[in-house]
């Protein structure tokens, strides 16, 4: 049986008779861990985050490509606390760890059969890309990392010489709801962060 990230309700293994289904997007390998997501709906309470850590990063690396459909299985479900959960980019409070027991199968003989409660949608409608959170939505979110879709109107620099690490930039960032309502947004970046941000346009 196939469920939906927010129903996933306990940490720990995952029932054997159920599994998760869905596209691999935002894979990141660091030295540490490789990172990725599994997206099984359209926004971030139906998405999980998937951790592989030390000697799992090779195999998972070579199952968890991007933009593959997959179906896992006995994976191990692990909750993530509050000050960890604000580097997700998943709403759900569970992650998947990688282990030697995980389960990874091609989903692709099943891309035309519809997603669990996505109505008409089918597995391969999903998104290659991290679902957008609009500014409207991500002000009501307490602390969060999201995707956003915005346009830059401004820009502000405050150089340091001197003094690098007090580098300051800011980008004033804004985007509208479908009934034209404008919802604005800082992003603020100090020291080597600055020069993230040194690409925005004013106008893009």
């Amino acid at each position: 049986m196939v469920v939906m990230p927010n129903e996933i309700t306990k940490a720990g293994k995952l029932d054997s008779t159920k599994r998760v289904v869905g596209r691999i997007v935002e894979v990141e390998e660091k030295e540490a861990n490789y990172t990725c997501y599994l997206i099984c709906g359209t926004n971030r309470r139906e998405t999980l985050q998937i951790d592989a850590w030390q000697e799992q990063k090779g195999p998972a690396r070579r199952e968890l490509t991007a933009n593959r459909l997959v179906s896992i299985t006995n994976a191990t479900l692990v909750l993530r606390k509050g000050d960890k959960q604000k580097y997700s980019l998943s709403a759900s409070r569970f992650a998947i760890r990688f282990d030697k027991n995980l389960g990874i199968a091609s989903a692709e003989n099943e891309k035309a059969e519809k997603i669990a409660g996505g109505g008409t949608l089918a597995l391969k409608d999903l998104p290659m890309h991290f679902p957008v959170t609009p500014l409207k939505v991500a002000a009501c979110l307490k602390e969060a990392t999201v995707v956003a879709r915005i346009s830059v109107i401004d820009s502000f620099h405050k150089e340091n010489t001197l003094q690098p690490e007090h580098e300051f930039r800011k980008a004033i960032v804004e985007d509208m709801d479908e009934q034209q309502n404008v919802y604005r947004a800082d992003i603020i970046a100090l020291g080597e962060l600055a020069l993230q941000i040194t690409g925005l346009e004013v106008g893009k």
